[in-house]
């Protein structure tokens, strides 16, 4: 009987060291596994970022070393400024960055899923079984002291496997399996990429389409000159983006309108014509004496009324290039001050011009010479964010004409003209 026992307590030793052969090799593969998926995030690379959002920071990271990183984008921290210069690899970077934020980072599938660090999970503990769990019957009676394992194996929904090993004597094995323990709802297993770039509104190029009316002192009118808003332009621009500098290029189609009333009346040449008023006498012994009481009034030769009740109008093909600069800008609203120049060629001119009384039956547009208009032009405008790549564009400016409109004319005819624009601009 002693023979029998002590061939069975060997058997059992056998058979204990094949399973704890098992179990060390399996521990060897899951503990290579991370180290591999993560030999590309600890590869050295050399970043200098510098006053920049911490979503174009990871947008960054995860061109240069095709990591896919998943992340509530309405967080405002995503919004907040980094400055971080160094060498090391992108697993230090990411721990110093995140750290800094309040983040925390964790691998789910093919995902680097970013959570604040509330949220993390809680340690998992791992439950130990009392010596007083082995009951009397399980010890031999023998002076023969040999092994005895305890494995207690937690399977989580990571797939990490941990092990608590208690040596004990005898060669009892006990193999407990803890229930899967639920993550928290806010990190989910991403199936698939997930990940999309914001519109750059820093940098690239933008499209702006624009209507604006005009109030304008257009008048080729003698004593007839004032403000008026019978005038508009329309335009597209073509944007430079550079960070807070905004560089337009862009034609524009600018009309110019005057309602007018006007009276003259011309006399020309003529003389002086005598009228009798009255008449009277007096006598004189026999004689009679007539008195004329007379008057005289000059008679023209030629005499002209004219009376003017008309439009007078002209438009230009107008080359604009200006340079903005953002005063003040957020996620949704942008403010800006502008400066630019223009040159403008005339497409088309009708009415009559008064130059003074004069010339009190006018002068056809036809028959005088306009300039090429030249300009410079100011303003203050603000860009409001409509959706992803479209914003809402509005801006007041001040256009100042120096050179005449019309050569050699008799009074100064330099137009002056505040504008209100109201646009959209399209982000490529």
């Amino acid at each position: 009987m002693l023979l029998n026992r002590n061939t069975y307590f060997r058997q059992l030793n056998y058979t204990a060291h094949a399973q704890i052969l098992c179990l060390t090799l399996s521990c060897l593969v899951f503990a290579l596994t991370p180290v591999l998926a993560q030999s590309n995030a600890q590869a050295s690379i050399t970043y200098n970022f510098q006053n920049e959002k911490l979503s174009s920071v990871l947008i960054k990271l995860s061109e240069a070393k095709g990591l896919n990183f998943s992340y509530d984008a309405n967080d405002p921290v995503y919004d907040e400024r980094v400055n971080y210069n160094s060498d090391e690899s992108v697993e230090k970077i990411l721990d110093h960055i995140l750290t800094s934020k309040g983040l925390k980072l964790k691998k789910i599938g093919n995902q680097l899923v970013l959570f604040k660090a509330a949220e993390a999970d809680d340690t998992q503990q791992v439950e130990a079984v009392g010596a007083d769990a082995i009951t009397q019957s399980d010890i031999s009676a023998t002076p023969e002291v040999v092994s005895r394992y305890k494995i207690d194996t937690v399977f989580i929904q990571d797939t990490i496997l941990r092990i608590d090993t208690l040596r004990i004597t005898d060669t009892v094995f006990i193999e407990k399996e803890k229930p899967e323990k639920h993550t928290p709802t806010k990190i989910k297993d991403i199936p698939v990429d997930f990940f999309q770039k914001e519109t750059n509104r820093d940098n690239g190029w933008a499209g702006n389409i624009f209507v604006a009316p005009l109030l304008s002192d257009f008048s080729l009118v003698k004593n007839n000159v004032s403000f008026s808003l019978r005038n508009f332009s329309l335009g597209i621009d073509a944007v430079k983006l550079a960070n807070r500098w905004n560089f337009s290029l862009g034609l524009r189609y600018s009309h110019f309108s005057q309602q007018f009333t006007q009276q003259y009346s011309v006399s020309t040449g003529g003389n002086y014509q005598t009228d009798t008023i009255d008449i009277y006498y007096t006598v004189v012994e026999t004689d009679t004496s007539w008195y004329y009481v007379t008057d005289s009034s000059w008679m023209p030769l030629d005499y002209k009324e004219y009376n003017y009740e008309r439009s007078n109008a002209i438009g230009y093909l107008v080359l604009n290039l200006a340079a903005s600069y953002d005063l003040y800008r957020s996620t949704n609203l942008r403010v800006y001050s502008k400066v630019g120049g223009q040159v403008g060629w005339l497409l088309y001119k009708d009415g009559i011009a008064i130059p003074d009384e004069a010339h009190a039956e006018g002068v056809n547009f036809s028959d005088l010479q306009f300039n090429t208009s030249y300009a410079l032009s100011a303003g203050l405008g603000l860009k409001s964010r409509m959706t992803d790549r479209i914003d809402f564009n509005t801006e007041l400016y001040y256009v100042r004409y120096f050179n005449q409109l019309v050569k050699e004319y008799e009074f100064d005819n330099k137009l002056n003209a505040i504008g209100l624009k109201i646009g959209l601009i399209y982000y490529f």
